[in-house]
């Protein structure tokens, strides 16, 4: 028997005067292993840096060797966009667009 592996990517963002904080938690269930990747980024707004590290959890994603992954945000509007395809209004979407294409998005 095969068992899938999942890995749980928890990511946020903070931001302020238009730099922020972008991070990304992999939790591994299996071997209860973590890991994480932080970047400084600049950001005009909240939105985009939440945006922003949607887009570092999923290029981690697409880099790491998991069968399969949960991407976990705490910030809704931008799950919500994402989920339905809506226009963010950020200059980097299309490359987010991209990404997304490779995931099944639920």
């Amino acid at each position: 028997m095969m068992t899938c592996h999942v890995r749980h990517l928890f990511v946020d963002a903070s931001w302020e005067n238009g730099l922020a904080g972008l991070a990304a938690v992999a939790l591994n269930l299996l071997d209860k292993s973590w890991s994480y990747n932080l970047v400084h980024s600049k950001a005009a707004s909240a939105m985009e840096a939440e945006t922003k590290a949607v887009k570092l959890g999923l290029e981690w994603a697409a880099q790491d060797s998991s069968d399969h992954f949960i991407l976990l945000s705490d910030c809704k509007v931008v799950v919500e966009a994402l989920g339905n395809r809506w226009l963010l209004g950020v200059e980097f979407i299309p490359d987010l667009e991209l990404l997304l294409k490779e995931f099944i998005v639920f």
